[in-house]
């Protein structure tokens, strides 16, 4: 599965999809003081609670308009699945 993720200003939306089928869509709260740690949990309890693991993601696509959580997100997608994005 492709791990998608869109960081907003107010927002970061988290999805995940296999060919051309969506298999959950998540939200968090955007946090530029959040370290990449933070992250990495988060995106593990959210991939958790629909039943996926670090193991599952394929690759990832990230989108950001805040430089800053962009950083902290690449390396907590990394530390996460092993895999840059």
């Amino acid at each position: 599965m492709i791990l998608t993720i869109d960081v907003g200003n107010s927002n970061i939306v988290l999805g995940a999809v296999r060919e051309d089928e969506i298999l959950f869509e998540a939200r968090l709260r955007t946090d530029a003081t959040k370290t990449s740690d933070e992250y990495c949990i988060d995106l593990k309890m959210i991939l958790d609670v629909y039943g996926f693991s670090a193991k599952d993601v394929e690759g990832t696509i990230i989108a950001s308009v805040v430089p800053q959580v962009l950083n902290s997100m690449k390396t907590a997608v990394l530390k996460l699945t092993g895999k840059s994005s």
